[in-house]
């Protein structure tokens, strides 16, 4: 019988013992990675020594604002303090004693108010209009939604008891507008009241600005109070729009400026829980007491 050779090397014995070798390195790695994760499970059962519990609080903010026109020169210093609405709500979360970030989204009503407006009135069904003149009072009320993102820092942070500084970035939109014009000086002028413009077309859709305020906490960090500014770096209005009704061809370069007091009150926490409970102090190991040593016993009287 013929024997055909196959052309292929014999294999090496030294190869054959490293096989065996290599599959015992993979067991005791496979072994070694299924007894850490073990250990991490066992881990995650013990009480975390020293490790703060940091959930995310619900906030309701709500509050009125005065709002006016800033830059812009002419338009700037020529309107004049509007009272509007702030309000809507804010998750806080804790980073350290001291700080903690928060994340807000608030509805804002805008504007300016000019008091030397020059209107005629056209209203038909008024019995009598007020003459054709420059007492009249023009206001801009502007509906904004914004997102702050806020760092505070200070004993009140977190909703803590104690004062607080919040300052950061917000963006805007602007989804609605209305100018209304009424005469001065008269009696029922809100009879005569006419709209001059509406509608966020001619507006600055979105836009940035900034937030800066300071705050305190009461009530154990279920209740607080804050006094902020917002100022608009975009411009109210786009270009080529002017500056709506209140300077006819003018320019537009100028901004929203805001001043708030807020009323800032904890609605949730982790687990459902309040205030200062929402973070709890971190649990500590009760400290074992030596063991005792027992007492010999007095000897017996022998009878």
């Amino acid at each position: 019988m013929r024997h055909f050779s196959t052309g292929l090397p014999a294999r090496n014995s030294a190869c054959t013992s490293v096989i065996p070798l290599r599959r015992a390195a993979h067991r005791a790695l496979f072994g070694l990675g299924l007894g850490s994760l073990a250990l991490a499970a066992r881990a995650q059962d013990l009480p975390a020594v020293g490790k703060l519990h940091q959930p995310i609080l619900v906030n309701l903010k709500s509050g009125f604002n005065l709002s006016t026109y800033t830059g812009g020169g002419y338009i700037g210093w020529q309107t004049g303090l509007k009272g509007g609405f702030t309000g809507g709500l804010s998750a806080t979360r804790r980073l350290a004693a001291r700080s903690a970030w928060q994340v807000e989204l608030l509805y804002t009503r805008k504007g300016a108010v000019r008091h030397d407006y020059w209107h005629t009135y056209t209203r038909s069904h008024a019995a009598t209009l007020p003459p054709t003149s420059s007492e009249n009072s023009c206001r801009a009320e502007l509906h904004y939604l914004e997102l702050p993102v806020l760092f505070t820092y200070g004993p009140g942070s977190g909703n803590r008891t104690g004062w607080y500084v919040a300052a950061g970035p917000q963006l805007g939109l602007a989804f609605d507008r209305q100018e209304t014009v009424v005469p001065l000086g008269i009696r029922n002028a809100a009879d005569y009241q006419e709209i001059v413009g509406k509608g966020p077309e001619p507006l600055t859709r979105w836009n940035w600005g900034y937030l800066a305020g300071l705050g305190y906490q009461i009530a154990d960090g279920n209740a607080g109070i804050e006094l902020r500014y917002s100022g608009d770096v975009s411009n109210v209005y786009r270009d080529g729009q002017g500056s709506g009704a209140f300077f006819s061809g003018s320019g537009n370069r100028f901004h929203n400026g805001t001043i708030q007091v807020l009323l800032n009150m904890v609605l949730s926490g982790g687990d459902w829980r309040w205030g200062h409970d929402a973070f709890p102090d971190p649990p500590t190991t009760p400290a074992t007491e030596p063991a005792r040593r027992s007492e010999p016993s007095p000897p017996q009287p022998q009878h």
